[in-house]
């Protein structure tokens, strides 16, 4: 993943090369992890209503608990039903 010279100087420096390896997939991972994590937590904080900041803010600083949270939290939108409009109306004038 890295490149040679890279890795040559991490080794010289006295890191081992496996770790190197399996330190840099993880990372990979838990970056893609944290922005799927706080795309989701955008999308549905803004469907039902809600501060699309501060979720997203927690989603980054914790991935996966305010997705569920704002998930299972009800929608804050109402719909207001309008009064029927009349076709033609009623006065004389």
């Amino acid at each position: 993943m890295l490149e040679h010279s890279t890795v040559a100087h991490l080794i010289q420096a006295g890191f081992l090369a496996s770790f190197l390896d399996g330190t840099t997939s993880g990372l990979i991972f838990f970056v893609a992890l944290i922005a799927t994590a706080a795309i989701s937590t955008w999308r549905v904080a803004k469907s039902k209503g809600r501060s699309v900041f501060c979720w997203v803010t927690l989603a980054l600083m914790m991935p996966l608990i305010p997705l569920v949270l704002v998930w299972l939290l009800p929608s804050l939108t109402t719909y207001v039903s309008r009064p029927p409009q009349r076709r033609y109306e009623n006065r004389q004038i």
